[in-house]
């Protein structure tokens, strides 16, 4: 799986730079399902593009422990930093600390939401995004990034990471929250439902693979949907 990371960390890139840094010193930001941290990277190279020194304070979430030793390699090539990096292998919903602000400026969805649409029930994909949807609401959080397989899918089998999005954003609105939505995809991508969804200019990897690392070969462009989430109240 980490033959994807520059991918993935690419993708992060590309939408964080469209990011509204105005009138922020630090970007609180959690991670659900976080694998290996590869949004750490792209949040840190479009902060260099962007020309914009703050702090990320990072708090990653997923129970899987095999992540661990690239977690560890994450964390310790960046402790000269002033970012903030810290990986849990506990439940976001039940053991968030939270921060000392009480702000989370960003919640990650990255290559979560299409493993809840292939192995999760209707039910259990239901009851998934409600708790994701508790969670932002009862911690204050102002953006949510979904990054994710181009597969559009079907809002009624609820078959891709896209429908659940969707479905997230439709619970938004049931509740009562007032948001601002962007839809965007890279120029490959082959079919889009009617949200307007709207183009990169191009797809190149902005994490070039290191000579002699076959295990990247034939994952050379960007090519996921992207769906932003600004939370008003």
């Amino acid at each position: 799986m980490l033959r994807f990371f520059n991918r993935f960390a690419s993708e992060i890139c590309y939408a964080m730079c469209l990011y509204n840094y105005k009138n922020i010193s630090r970007i609180n930001v959690v991670s659900l399902g976080c694998g290996p941290g590869s949004e750490v990277y792209g949040i840190i190279k479009a902060l260099r593009f962007r020309k914009i020194v703050v702090p990320i304070y990072y708090e990653g979430h997923d129970l899987l422990d095999v992540w661990e030793p690239v977690q560890n390699l994450c964390r310790n090539s960046l402790t000269s930093t002033q970012h903030i990096i810290n990986f849990h292998t506990t439940n976001l919903f039940a053991d968030f600390a939270g921060f000392d602000n009480n702000v989370v400026n960003l919640l990650i969805l990255n290559y979560l939401l299409s493993h809840a649409a292939k192995f999760y029930t209707k039910q259990g994909k239901n009851q998934f995004v409600d708790e994701i949807v508790d969670f932002i609401i009862q911690n204050n959080v102002k953006n949510v990034l979904f990054n994710d397989i181009s597969y559009y899918g079907n809002n009624i089998s609820l078959n891709s990471g896209v429908q659940l999005m969707k479905l997230m954003i439709s619970k938004f609105s049931s509740k009562g929250v007032k948001y601002t939505v962007r839809y965007a995809c890279f120029p490959s991508d082959p079919y889009r439902g009617n949200e307007g969804w709207q183009f990169y200019k191009k797809n190149n990897l902005l994490f070039q693979k290191l000579n002699g690392n076959n295990f990247m070969n034939n994952v050379d462009y960007c090519n996921s949907k992207q769906i932003f989430v600004h939370i008003l109240q």
